[in-house]
């Protein structure tokens, strides 16, 4: 659900992508050490291609098709539906689709020996990147505010400006909870899965 909010959509999809990818595979896939399941860096690029699509494809908040075929004031003719959040889904659909499509074009072709040329440097680099990314989108969830989508050049600036902006509306409760959950989780990671990991086979 988590993968979901990064990319922008209902949570439920989340849960979709989660388990319907991996049921198919399970069938499928012919490698045993393929580790199947979502991906931060992926949730993030989706986020980052519905966000400078939406405003063409999506209708906007409130939006009503009888009284805009009344006022003429909106083009309705580029919309993929007339539910806003219906129509994100279906940026995210289409960008999955065609990204498959890439891939099995490049499987063909055997273009994976593209990823030689690509540095040590340069992945750790974008790795960083994409943490700081991560980390500065769930920061609204975790403090419990509402942000403006940015996108473009100096986003993340842009976007810790409006954070500290909105520090005073922080939600106590929401504050609270994250950090309830993530201590569990780093106490589940460092002091039970290691003491134990070497125990099990």
């Amino acid at each position: 659900m988590g993968y979901a909010l990064l990319a922008s959509l209902a949570p439920i999809y989340g849960l979709y992508t989660s388990f319907f990818p991996v049921l198919i595979y399970f069938f499928l896939g012919s490698s045993k050490q393929l580790s199947m399941g979502t991906f931060a860096i992926t949730s993030l690029m989706t986020s980052s291609l519905i966000t400078n699509l939406e405003d063409k494809y999506a209708p906007p908040e409130g939006f009503n098709k009888t009284l805009n075929d009344i006022s003429q004031e909106i083009d309705v003719s580029n919309f993929l539906s007339d539910d806003r959040e219906e129509a994100r889904v279906l940026i995210g659909m289409a960008s999955a689709f065609w990204i498959g499509i890439i891939q099995i074009v490049m499987f063909f072709f055997n273009l994976g020996f593209i990823t030689s040329f690509l540095s040590e440097p340069m992945i750790n680099g974008f790795l960083t990147g994409s943490a700081i990314h991560v980390f500065t989108s769930q920061i609204k969830s975790v403090l419990g505010i509402s942000l403006k989508n940015y996108s473009g050049a100096f986003q993340i600036p842009k976007i810790w400006y409006d954070i500290i902006l909105k520090i005073p509306q922080t939600n106590l409760a929401t504050v609270i909870t994250s950090a309830i959950c993530i201590g569990v989780l780093f106490a589940v990671k460092f002091l039970i899965n290691e003491k134990f990991t070497k125990k099990f086979k």
